[in-house]
């Protein structure tokens, strides 16, 4: 990979990192991280309410349906800091 793409793949990430950034400062960005926030939070309680008698299936999704959730929270929340890291690799 030469110079000009890595300034060109860069670039992208910076877009990237800006749409998510004005996404998350936005009132929709907001309402987006309250309701995975909340979202997850009914899952956490079904998990420990239930945990005798759910099967393991059922606990394994419910795991990764917390988890992509709060991967999506922090993608967004990081994304101001990701895209100042990106913007001194430029």
């Amino acid at each position: 990979m030469n110079n000009q793409e890595k300034i060109a793949d860069i670039q992208k990430d910076l877009d990237t990192y800006s749409l998510l950034g004005n996404l998350y400062s936005s009132p929709q960005g907001s309402l987006l991280v309250n309701t995975l926030a909340l979202e997850s939070i009914q899952k956490i309680k079904n998990l420990t309410n239930n945990y005798t008698s759910l099967s393991h299936t059922e606990m394994v999704a419910h795991c990764a349906s917390i988890k992509s959730k709060f991967d999506l929270i922090t993608l967004l929340s990081s994304s101001n800091e990701n895209k100042q890291i990106v913007e001194e690799e430029l």
